[in-house]
């Protein structure tokens, strides 16, 4: 028996994994183009993580006066050809959904859930495919091209295998790597380490944004962002400690009150009754894209939405989480688009290589004994909250390597019981190797960046190093399975880009 006895295999022009306002776009656009076009997703259509973004779109006419913005923001480790791109496209993207029927709140409250509404809404009718609860576990293909999908059924544990000429990543971030995070279920880092395995590189992965300001008590909202005055944060004093400042600051002050002794009994701060502290927010690194196209260096493979690396720098500045999955969600699927259509054919998965993976896949049922996957996921999470949060150090980053082998270790060999239906343990051990291998790039990128800047914070160096300004860290998968990480040089500023961002100061 190869465990594929009920084996579903679907054919389409374009895959798009995730179904947040990238995923959509994305696919809007592929199908616009008169493709064939499926999305498919972890959980049901408009239960993605975008449902939780809040915050005004930031679509003004001046697109130098956003350009600036966000290259200083993120202090300039932007990719400004992405950011260039974001700037110049916002507003059309913006007034294009207002005219699919999005009522923003100007206030910003709700703007996650009503851009996901639009955009589903939009999309209901055009004959795009959706396959809901499925986890994708593995690109098919290799670094030379992709061809496909395969992943696991979450209803029944059937597996299924998508082929495809052009697949689309949008599966959002890897925040829930963390003990502590605004993240929704979902984002495991699947995007990142799908894209890794089948030879992409991840850019800048050690670049995190924690928000200061993340329930750390009552454990009924741990880890949601709440709106607040943070100069009315007190330590465990009574005192305040912190004016209005940039988030990657305030955070820093807060960690700063629980290491000297003075935090609230559950490691944060108070803000009024609440207990709040520095919560992963979002990845700001992910998969290395071309800035024009959206695609990865596997050819056929793009990326858009927080998997993506290469926008924000060090520091995502606050008005772009939306609007920049809506202009980079539809240039993915406009290339995805054209690179389907030059090909004449879609590739036929191999059964000996799908078979191989749904043997890989039921390894943890046909084990005597072995690791509890929610024990590893508990001491992953707790791990990169004490080693690799808001500052990290040396010695920290070190352990936390040291301490991922460990779990990874304990992954290998992770036991689960029960049917193939809905069974959150299996489930579990697909989302802990994702996130395992984003945690270790994440941890061997800020070993890397010797330096503070922005939200990216090492404690024996606290000041920016400018030669670090200058380069981006890559990492990819090596020889014998080791992941490497290399220096390479941020695009050049061409003069005229370089009079833009001195434009204001000249004024």
């Amino acid at each position: 028996m190869d465990g594929l006895s009920s084996l579903l295999v679907h054919a389409h022009d374009v895959l798009v994994i995730g179904a947040g306002a990238a995923g959509l776009r994305a696919a809007l656009e592929a199908r616009t183009a008169g493709l064939d076009v499926a999305i498919v997703c972890k959980t049901l259509l408009g239960k993605a993580h975008t449902v939780t973004a809040r915050g005004p779109l930031d679509a003004r006419a001046d697109w130098k006066a956003h350009f600036r913005d966000v290259m200083r923001a993120g202090r300039y480790l932007a990719d400004w050809r992405m950011v260039k791109t974001l700037a110049t496209e916002a507003e059309d993207r913006v007034a294009e959904l207002e005219r699919w029927g999005a009522v923003l709140d100007p206030t910003g409250e709700r703007n996650g859930l009503e851009v996901l509404r639009t955009l589903q809404q939009h999309a209901s009718h055009t004959g795009i495919h959706v396959y809901m609860e499925h986890t994708i576990t593995r690109l098919l293909g290799d670094r030379n091209g992709v061809t496909g999908a395969f992943g696991i059924r979450r209803d029944n544990g059937g597996f299924v295998a998508f082929e495809a000429k052009a697949v689309v990543l949008a599966t959002g971030g890897a925040g829930r790597a963390f003990e502590i995070s605004s993240s929704s279920w979902e984002c495991t880092g699947d995007g990142q380490a799908l894209a890794y395995r089948l030879g992409a590189a991840l850019v800048d992965p050690e670049l995190v944004q924690f928000h200061p300001l993340g329930v750390v008590w009552p454990p009924s909202t741990r880890g949601r962002c709440v709106a607040g005055d943070v100069a009315a944060l007190r330590n465990a004093n009574g005192e305040r400690f912190v004016a209005d400042a940039p988030d990657y600051v305030v955070a820093r002050a807060i960690k700063g009150e629980v290491d000297a002794g003075r935090g609230s009994p559950h490691g944060g701060v108070y803000l009024g009754e609440m207990e709040v502290g520095p919560t992963a927010h979002a990845v700001l690194g992910g998969i290395r894209v071309d800035p024009e196209t959206q695609e990865s260096r596997v050819r056929g493979l793009f990326a858009a939405g927080e998997c993506m690396g290469g926008l924000h720098g060090s520091h995502r500045f606050g008005e772009n989480e939306l609007v920049a999955s809506l202009v980079f969600g539809r240039r993915a699927g406009l290339h995805a688009g054209e690179h389907a259509k030059k090909k004449t054919k879609k590739k036929t998965a191999e059964r000996e290589e799908l078979a191989a993976l749904a043997r890989e896949a039921l390894a943890p049922f046909d084990r005597d004994e072995g690791e509890n996957p929610f024990e590893v996921r508990e001491d992953l999470g707790a791990v990169m909250q004490a080693y690799c949060g808001v500052v990290r150090d040396e010695a920290g980053l070190h352990a936390c390597i040291e301490d991922i082998a460990r779990l990874r270790e304990a992954l290998a060999n992770v036991k689960v019981t029960g049917t193939r239906a809905y069974n959150a343990g299996w489930q579990e051990a697909f989302d802990l190797e994702s996130l395992l291998l984003v945690a270790e790039a994440t941890t061997r990128g800020a070993l890397a960046r010797r330096e503070s800047r922005g939200g990216h914070a090492r404690a024996e160096a606290p000041e920016e190093d400018p030669e670090l300004a200058k380069v981006s860290w890559i990492a990819r998968l090596g020889e014998g399975g080791r992941m490497e990480l290399e220096a390479v040089p941020l695009p050049a500023l061409p003069e005229d880009i370089q009079a833009v961002l001195l434009e204001e100061e000249l004024e």
